[in-house]
């Protein structure tokens, strides 16, 4: 990890692995309370450092991306678009990775005793404002000692202005969002909004990544979920789940999404032609492959060549 720019509220950190990349923005907002926007192009992530301090609790929000969190007892769970974690970080450690291969956040770290003396001070000065860190702590307490829920709709909005905050003001807007944000934490019944999360176990985990390699490895041929099961030795019931678990959506919503842009990397980056494009991503008839294209890429596979070959974009998906 590497500075990249650094001002009086904050630092920019670069990091780099063999996957990609990540610029993690830091501001330390007030005594107690720091902020880190996470934006990360990589999949392997990091392993998490082990703190002692039991007073520490960090809450994240996923903007855009999956990421994974491996527990040391062998589990895995998955925060998507629009996931709201809170967890202590004294539990024990765990690693981060991003199975889609990019991931952009906002991770926020409370040290309890000093957030709540700074806070305290301004509350002398506003008068009746609650915020109950020890009941937002008590949200933790399951087995894997993390609150994961969907961000209500007002959670969601003051996420959504924390990520567009004004650079002018920027400090200071940070500060009213993060009192607004404990506040609504504070207050809510998480019994009525929690969602159910499916707890995948490490051995299952890695057989799901080893058949999705598989899959992006062998894009012209196409298998039936029946012939997976029987392939990778799981259950077809769990391979379905882990499968969305992991990546968020089923496999052959996954799959199609991913022939498209396999094939729209070839467009841009290729000679082959469209009926040989279409051929190495599975597609027997260069009709159907086009019709499938245009309907999600809004071009014809002629089409989007033409324009981005001429202006080389990029795709973001995936490997």
């Amino acid at each position: 990890m590497r500075v990249l720019s650094q001002n009086e509220i904050c630092t920019v950190y670069y990091i780099e692995n063999k996957t990609g990349n990540g610029v993690i923005t830091y501001y330390s907002i007030f005594p107690g309370v720091e902020v880190y926007y996470n934006d990360f192009h990589m999949s392997d992530g990091f392993k998490r450092q082990n703190m002692s301090n039991a007073d520490i609790m960090e809450i994240n929000h996923c903007r855009e991306g999956r990421a994974e969190c491996e527990f040391k007892s062998g589990g895995c769970e998955y925060l998507g678009e629009g996931d709201l974690t809170i967890n202590m970080v004294a539990y024990p450690g765990d690693s981060l990775c991003f199975p889609l291969s990019h991931y952009h956040g906002i991770s926020i770290a409370i040290d309890i005793p000093k957030a709540s003396i700074t806070l305290k001070k301004l509350f002398d000065t506003l008068g009746n404002v609650k915020i109950d860190f020890e009941r937002i702590r008590k949200k933790t307490a399951s087995d894997t000692g993390r609150f994961i829920m969907r961000a209500t709709d007002s959670i969601q909005h003051i996420f959504s202005e924390l990520y567009n905050a004004p650079d002018e003001m920027r400090e200071g807007y940070i500060k009213l969002k993060l009192v607004e944000l404990f506040m609504f934490l504070s207050s809510i019944d998480e019994t009525k909004i929690t969602e159910k999360r499916q707890y995948f176990y490490k051995p299952q985990v890695d057989t799901i990544k080893e058949m999705r390699k598989f899959l992006i490895e062998h894009l012209e041929n196409r298998y039936k979920l029946v012939e997976l099961s029987k392939k990778f030795s799981i259950p077809i019931t769990s391979m379905k789940l882990c499968f969305k678990g992991i990546y968020g959506v089923p496999i052959l919503t996954y799959m199609r999404e991913y022939r498209l842009q396999a094939a729209a990397e070839m467009l841009r980056n290729s000679s082959l032609s469209i009926a040989e494009i279409s051929e190495k991503i599975g597609y027997k008839n260069p009709a159907k492959f086009s019709s499938v294209f245009q309907k999600a890429m809004k071009l014809s596979p002629s089409d989007y060549r033409r324009k981005f070959c001429l202006q080389g974009t990029e795709s973001d998906f995936g490997d």
